[in-house]
């Protein structure tokens, strides 16, 4: 779970400021409200850079080697140990270094459940923003046990690379084997790679977004699109009494053609040849088919409501749709994830009248 994010030097953000957003693991619904130009927007878009290497937005006059971005996470340990050590499971030196982020993550654990961190901030950080970091890090040791969950503070800095901050020192001097330090990008990137964040901008077509091949669309329905057409044209079905793919019964049956076609054709001359360029590939592969597929199938299934096409509808109409579609993904309880979703619409109210702005309870 997010739990929350410090951010300094990120567009409005000018010093070190910690933003709250969810303590608790069965409510984790949260909402920014306040005037235009106070931030809310730059908190869900530096969550963005963090997940999604959004570009950075950095605050004028920011000193570059202050500027950071860093989330707060409650994390399971059972989950996450479990999808880390299923990933490049045939692959023995990403599982070494997977073993160790997990040990890496159960050393800051400790720092985090054991220290008095109150002491131990760098940096310009509002006091206000320590103590209320500081109380929301008690609240969550009263309601859950370090033996099932990891808390950590993982970050970016505008340079890409991974940082502890605000508490950079603090780790360097906790850290008795000096790998939790060295190895902060690739815990930076197994986090990273436990949770999908989906950000949808206010200014986005919603009709761009629900678009089955859109890349946030992917995320929302933890698939991916490229990857189940791969499969199709891939996996072995039995055809003519062999078992083949269909990609290469389709290059077998259309080679065949085209032998046909040149036996025909070099009766009359046998300088002429259908054939592919010099060192061109003979094959159709995945990716050709793939594509076509994209352009063709997809753009036949486009969202309708109504039986009318999603842009056709009222503005109001279509940011109720992206809401709905949304929710109807992400509270499909038969459908296992492979990652922890984290959606953010800005301004999701936009256009939809007072009465669509609240939901009953399901």
């Amino acid at each position: 779970m997010l739990i929350g994010t410090f951010i300094n030097g990120y567009k409005s953000y000018d010093r070190a400021y910690y933003i709250p957003i969810s303590e608790d693991l069965d409510e984790k619904y949260s909402a920014y409200i306040g005037n235009n130009g106070v931030g809310k927007s730059a908190i869900l878009e530096s969550l963005d850079v963090f997940f999604n290497e959004r570009s950075w937005n950095i605050t004028r006059g920011a000193t570059r080697e202050e500027i950071y971005i860093s989330l707060v996470f409650l994390i399971k340990k059972s989950e996450f140990i479990e999808r880390a050590r299923n990933k490049n499971y045939y692959n023995t030196n990403e599982l070494e270094i997977n073993e160790q982020v997990i040990s890496n993550l159960e050393t800051l654990n400790n720092f985090y459940w054991n220290q008095d961190i109150s002491s131990y901030f760098q940096g310009g950080t509002k006091r206000e923003h320590i103590t209320m970091f500081i109380d929301t890090i008690e609240r969550l040791k009263k309601k859950y046990s370090s033996k099932d969950f990891f808390i950590t503070v993982v970050g970016i800095k505008n340079n890409g690379k991974a940082s502890f901050s605000p508490f950079d020192g603090a780790i360097s001097k906790f850290d008795n084997t000096d790998t939790v330090t060295s190895n902060a990008d690739k815990i930076r990137s197994l986090i990273k790679d436990f949770y999908a964040y989906v950000y949808i901008p206010v200014e986005q077509n919603v009709d761009e977004v629900l678009k089955v091949e859109a890349m946030q669309m992917q995320k929302l329905m933890n698939k991916n699109v490229l990857e189940e057409i791969d499969n199709a044209l891939t996996q072995k079905i039995e055809l003519n009494g062999r078992n083949k793919t269909f990609l290469s019964f389709i290059n077998e049956h259309l080679n065949n053609f085209m032998k046909e076609i040149n036996t025909s054709i070099q009766q009359i001359d046998s300088d002429y040849n259908y054939g592919t360029e010099t060192f061109g590939k003979k094959n159709l592969t995945e990716k050709d088919i793939r594509d076509k597929i994209l352009e063709a199938y997809f753009s036949k299934r486009s969202l309708k409501y109504k039986n009318r096409e999603i842009i056709h509808l009222s503005s109001g109409e279509q940011r109720k749709a992206l809401i709905d579609i949304a929710y109807a993904f992400l509270t499909n309880n038969n459908n296992k994830l492979d990652k922890e979703i984290i959606l953010a619409i800005d301004e999701p109210e936009v256009s939809m009248n007072i009465g669509n702005c609240f939901m009953d309870d399901v």
